[in-house]
Parts: structure tokens; C-alpha cells; sequence
């Protein structure tokens, strides 16, 4: 893997699977990765997108090229990052999904997915939304999504992450492909500790309490 890109551990069989059907022509417009918290489900996505935009993808991403670093960067113009809490907000409100006219005082003012997914792709590939706790949707933000759901356009990736997909309208969960991520191993916990908090890794109590979810410790 290329200097200074993220490492995804435990989870790299389930990229390559991801990015093979890619390459075949199989990956479906819509991802759900289910599984624990702290397991590193958005990680996965963010590389899965990272493989698609690189120059050499659908592929494990160089790292290197304009594409990577533009993603690096947070400047790839086909590249949608839907992450309620980063912005402040503890619900994934209508407001990051669809236009609305009528806008209340505090709610998110950003760019919308709809509005994202209006525009043509800058670099001709894929358009790729990632949705982080996609679980924190209300009703009728997931009856808004569900519209982009059934008419995408081309290439168009819609990929969400949730640890409670229970909490999902099942019109929801039948128009997406799900997969579901393990817990890591102790090795790869401590692995991962060891990368971010040395001084958790140092201590093997913090280990057996991240229970295979090192975002939890």
C-alpha cells in the first residue's frame, strides 16, 4: 500500500471481493456493510471508492496518482461523503438527502445527495456516495432516499454503512446489496491500536475490551 494512505485491516478480503466485481461489471448501484461498531465499516467504503477513482481501478489504490490525491484530499469531484455526526448533527436529516425549499434555522446547509448526484461525473467514472450511520435516517429521509435509490443513473455507487440495519425501512434494505463484516482478531485489534493510541496497545485489558471492534476501545 502506498505511503501515507489508510490501512484497512481485517476487511481486505471483502475489498478485493468488492472491487473484483467491480472490474466484472457486477458491483450493483447500491452497498450496505452491516456489522459491529469500531469494526472499520466506513474505512472499507472509503477505500472501496478510493479503488474505484484511482486511475488504475477498479483496483487497490495507487495512492499516487492525481485521482488518489484528490480523494486524499477531500477535493474529488465525484466523491460524496454523508457523515452526520462530522457535521454536528446526531440524525441524518432530510436536508443531506433531497432539496428542500423550506430550510429551518440550523439545518444542514450543505450540499444535498440529490444535488450531488444532478451533476454530471467530473472525471467521466463513477459518481460515488458514501453514507456513514445510515442508520440515523428518519422515515422520511429514507422515503427521500429511496427515490435515488430506484433510478440512480449511471454510474452511480450508493454505499452506506450501519451498525443497526434493523433500524432501515425494508423497502430500504431490499434495493440495496448487503454485506455483513466480521469482528477483528485480537492480532489485528492490537494492530490497530498500536498504529493510533500506543498507549491503549500497550495495555492488553484494552485489547479484550475492544471485543474485535477497535473504535470501541
Amino acid at each position: 500500500m502506498a505511503e501515507g494512505q489508510p490501512t484497512l485491516v481485517g476487511h481486505g478480503p471483502d475489498l478485493e471481493d468488492l472491487l473484483g466485481a467491480a472490474a466484472a461489471g457486477r458491483l450493483g448501484h447500491a452497498l450496505l456493510v452491516t456489522g459491529p461498531p469500531g469494526i472499520g465499516k466506513f474505512a472499507l467504503l472509503e477505500e472501496l471508492a478510493r479503488g474505484l477513482l484511482c486511475e488504475r481501478g477498479p483496483a487497490p489504490a495507487c495512492g499516487q496518482c492525481p485521482a488518489c490525491r484528490r480523494v486524499a484530499s477531500g477535493a474529488h469531484p465525484d466523491l460524496h461523503r454523508v457523515d452526520p455526526l462530522a457535521e454536528g448533527f446526531a440524525e441524518l436529516t432530510i436536508h443531506f438527502i433531497a432539496e428542500r425549499e423550506n430550510r429551518p434555522s440550523g439545518a444542514f446547509s450543505g450540499v444535498a445527495v440529490e444535488s450531488f448526484l444532478r451533476l454530471v461525473a467530473g472525471e467521466g467514472g463513477w459518481r460515488i456516495v458514501l453514507i456513514r450511520d445510515a442508520d440515523r435516517m428518519n422515515e422520511e429521509t429514507q422515503n427521500a432516499l429511496l427515490k435515488t435509490l430506484e433510478e440512480p443513473g449511471p454510474g452511480v455507487l450508493l454505499a452506506m454503512e450501519s451498525s443497526r440495519p434493523a433500524a432501515l425501512l425494508p423497502t430500504i434494505r431490499s434495493r440495496v446489496v448487503e454485506r455483513r463484516l466480521r469482528r477483528l482478531d485480537s492480532g489485528e485489534v492490537a494492530g490497530v491500536l498500536a498504529a493510533v493510541a500506543p498507549d491503549l496497545a500497550r495495555d492488553s485489558a484494552w485489547v479484550r475490551l475492544a471485543d474485535g471492534a477497535p473504535g470501541r476501545a
